[in-house]
């Protein structure tokens, strides 16, 4: 396995060979296999996503968010009120049947899964009449073995997947990588575009609030007396970023966690 400098140094012999193009699709697909062979980190399988094409080949299998995907359909303005009224029908079909979806979630079974294909095979393989809709609908019919992956598996991944993830992991290890591409930035002189005034480094500071509960907490919990009797536990941090007046970009740097 080469290293990051060794592969680098690779492409550079070839660089009169390859567009800036190619070069990119070289780097992300090392990347992604990289992130697939490595044990450092989890390993997500599942993706739930909508159907942007960065997200390709990421995982081994996508599930298509429907939240995501009724916002196609909230995109159609038919000036027709007959096509009104056919894309206001459709739409309460599409989010009833996102609700059964949820349903089959809490409980699923194999005669329910098959009863939900074949309602995705009507409600989307069926014409309309209204063609900007019908042509709509095609498009989310030829997604259907993203669109239906939960029937597939065993686990479905949650809104809180990445808190999952990243729960297990000592914050002192999401910090190395912020303070290893500071000094690689600094190092490559790029800090030195940042500079303002005389010779400083300007940082904008913003602070949130990234845990809060009245019912969890930890012995590290900063905590909110009411006046009520309540009292609510909550983590906070500085989220400090470097700034210049003369550039569009920043640089994040570690967040101070409180």
């Amino acid at each position: 396995m080469l290293t990051q400098t060794q592969f680098h140094a690779l492409l550079e012999q070839h660089r009169s060979q390859l567009s800036t193009g190619y070069r990119r699709r070289i780097q992300e697909a090392a990347a992604i296999a990289f992130y697939h062979q490595q044990n450092n980190w989890p390993v997500v399988r599942t993706l739930v996503c909508d159907d942007a094409r960065q997200f390709k080949l990421l995982t081994e299998e996508l599930a298509l968010c429907w939240v995501h995907e009724g916002r196609h359909y909230k995109k159609l303005n038919p000036l027709v009120a007959y096509h009104q009224k056919l894309l206001d029908q459709f739409l309460t079909e599409f989010w009833d049947y996102y609700r059964e979806l949820l349903t089959y979630k809490e409980a699923p079974s194999a005669q329910a899964a098959e009863e939900l294909r074949a309602e995705f095979y009507r409600l989307f393989n069926s014409d309309s009449g209204y063609q900007q809709l019908d042509e709509r609908k095609r498009l989310t019919a030829t997604k259907i073995s993203n669109g239906l992956n939960l029937f597939s598996l065993k686990e479905i991944p949650c809104d809180n997947q990445i808190r999952n993830l990243l729960d297990p992991i000592p914050a002192s290890k999401i910090f190395v990588p912020f303070q290893r591409v500071y000094q690689w930035l600094n190092k490559q002189g790029v800090m030195k575009k940042f500079l303002y005034l005389d010779r400083e480094i300007l940082i904008a500071l913003d602070g949130t609030e990234y845990f809060s509960s009245k019912k969890i907490n930890c012995p590290h919990c900063n905590h909110r007396n009411h006046r009520n009797g309540t009292t609510t536990y909550f983590h906070s941090c500085v989220t400090p970023i470097v700034v210049s007046t003369n550039r569009k970009q920043v640089i994040n740097k570690d967040a101070r966690i409180y």
